[in-house]
């Protein structure tokens, strides 16, 4: 198993670029299973090549995830629904518990990375202050990255937070629970900006059964897994393989968020995701969505009266009201094309890193 790598908006794996396709797994009442085979080869069937854990993996799982064709994202499971600031003794265990539990995956390939938190808190983030809240993760992040600097690392954001995105993760990762499809993909291009020129990677989306019905979940997950990737996000994670959950030290009773029951039967939207993940875009759609971006673009132009080119910066077929470029012409180099006229003049990236996004705002740096 190669390891997993960050090129630009997307994941490399061995020789090509590697679409993540997740789902989370786990914790369940009464601890893992004796056996990972069965769950991790139907998990395999259905086209998945990754798994989410909101805890970190012993060598057991990490073993059965690499006889399966695995990558596996570990959680670091530490308090972050209190005041961790205030005691500085949580997140001194929380930075114990990181190397210990990185000591005991050692070296092992199905490791991917890890997500040192996960959503916390709108209301904890105010009152801990947005920027000493950024700096802990960012401090998380570096002390894992000296101890597994082949692993990836991230924090698992959402909606309410978005300026607490830590600028030394490797990419981008949002728990992102929208039920229509236009407001879907709207916010998948707001996470493009404010990523700027990391990976986009959704780590939730899921819809409960229970309230909504199984023929509906199994219809928004289909619409959203080809949102995602017509919106070239690098990767996503569905919420979650199983209905069985434990959160709080209790089990969750009232939501059905799994791709099978609580018996471990097959609902509706594991076959919906499993036909949605092997229909890959046809050549055909490719083109027709290319050209939608170019009249898309010349319908931009007139209407600001600018150019608007491919981004200078690091975006994959990013589009921003950009001017080009004419440099100087040095030996051996040939001379980039002249300005469009009336092109907006901007620094070269500018807008290529958060510019205008949150990430860059400074009052939380």
């Amino acid at each position: 198993m190669d390891p997993l790598r960050v090129a630009g908006k997307f994941f490399r794996s061995g020789g090509g670029r590697h679409d993540v396709r997740a789902v989370t797994y786990g914790p369940f009442p009464g601890g893992w299973p004796e056996d990972f085979a069965p769950d991790f080869a139907r998990i395999a069937a259905a086209g998945f090549n990754a798994l989410r854990l909101y805890d970190m993996p012993d060598r057991r799982l990490l073993d059965a995830a690499f006889a399966h064709g695995l990558h596996v994202f570990g959680g670091l499971h530490w308090p972050q629904a209190v005041d961790f600031l205030r005691d500085g003794r949580i997140l001194s265990a929380a930075r114990v518990a990181l190397a210990e539990r990185l000591r005991v995956a050692e070296g092992h390939p199905a490791l991917a990375g890890v997500f040192v938190a996960n959503e916390v808190p709108a209301d904890l983030v105010r009152w801990m202050g947005p920027l000493r809240v950024r700096r802990a993760l960012e401090e998380l992040i570096s002390l894992g990255r000296e101890i597994r600097p082949d692993i990836l690392w991230c924090y698992g954001n959402y909606p309410s937070t978005e300026y607490l995105e830590p600028e030394n993760a490797d990419f981008t990762a949002f728990n992102v629970y929208l039920e229509n499809e236009a407001a879907f993909r709207k916010y998948l291009r707001r996470l493009h900006h404010i990523a700027g020129d990391r990976p986009v990677m959704i780590s939730e989306f899921g819809l409960d059964s229970q309230r909504n019905g199984t023929v509906k979940q199994a219809q928004t997950l289909a619409w959203a897994i080809r949102a995602a990737r017509e919106e070239d996000a690098a990767g996503m994670a569905i919420y979650a393989w199983s209905d069985r959950w434990w959160n709080a030290g209790m089990e969750v009773t009232d939501w059905d968020f799994g791709l099978v029951d609580r018996e471990g039967g097959e609902k509706p939207a594991l076959g919906a995701v499993k036909r949605e993940i092997a229909d890959r875009r046809s050549p055909i759609l490719r083109d027709r969505l290319h050209e939608e971006r170019g009249v898309a673009d010349r319908c931009m132009s007139r209407r600001f009266g600018k150019a608007v080119l491919p981004c200078p910066g690091n975006h994959r077929g990013g589009r921003r009201l950009h001017r080009s470029y004419g440099f100087r012409s040095r030996k051996g180099l040939p001379r980039r094309a002249p300005a469009a006229a009336g092109a907006v003049r901007i620094e070269r990236g500018a807008q290529c890193r958060g510019g205008g996004g949150l990430r860059g705002d400074p009052r939380f740096h």
